[in-house]
């Protein structure tokens, strides 16, 4: 009889590199297949997947230096305008208190906002989860550059000629820079190679023509 002390299961060697949450619900998946659902929101997963944006994303330096100077500057506005609108009635008083009590809530929780779209980099090509909206599959045969546009606050994704633009708030929050993390994932996903002449990739070369075909003559009809 073994009488050695139980340990917990510790997950697979394998398991390492492959998405540890999922981006929906932000459940853990380790140690679970690699293809499956998730048991806690039923979301088809490929632990293959590269997820930017969701749940499960981690705060950037960024997007918590943003959380403490808005808080820091909202709290200051505060404590001037208590003091600045203090001579004046007490119905005013409790007014602009409240515009300023209002927006400083308003303000955490835009800072604290973990959005629950996401965009997934897998086998399959690039994944869109819009939320309640329709999910889109961009296979990567189909897919070109991709880049930042600061001006119209969008991720820009080359598309058969076209251009697709993905509002970055719904599925990065306040944070740039987990945007230009995707952009450049994006840009450096291996795509495959194409049936037809065509590089694999915008800008790749043709391949050389092979040499023409030999006529085999007129061929008669069948009986």
């Amino acid at each position: 009889m073994n009488s050695g002390n139980v340990c917990s299961p510790t997950p697979p060697a394998e398991d390492d590199g492959l998405l540890a949450r999922c981006p929906r619900c932000n459940y853990r998946l380790r140690g679970l297949p690699v293809v499956r659902p998730c048991p806690e929101c039923g979301l088809a997963i490929d632990r293959r997947w590269r997820v930017f944006g969701g749940r499960s994303q981690a705060r950037g330096r960024f997007h918590l230096g943003l959380y403490l100077i808005v808080q820091t500057a909202l709290l200051t506005a505060l404590s001037i305008g208590l003091l600045y609108f203090l001579p004046t009635p007490p119905r005013e008083r409790v007014l602009v208190t409240a515009i300023l009590v209002g927006a400083l809530i308003v303000a955490v929780m835009v800072t604290r906002y973990r959005p629950s779209r996401f965009i997934a980099l897998g086998p399959d090509g690039l994944i869109v989860f819009r939320g309640r909206h329709p999910t889109e599959i961009f296979r990567w045969q189909d897919v070109g550059r991709a880049h930042h546009d600061l001006l119209r606050k969008s991720l820009a994704l080359e598309h058969r000629g076209d251009i697709v633009r993905i509002k970055v708030f719904r599925y990065f929050g306040t944070d740039p820079a987990r945007v230009d993390d995707c952009v450049r994932a994006i840009n450096a996903y291996p795509r495959p190679a194409r049936s037809s002449g065509a590089g694999a990739f915008p800008g790749t070369p043709a391949a050389p023509p092979g040499p023409p075909p030999t006529s085999a003559g007129p061929r008669s009809p069948g009986r």
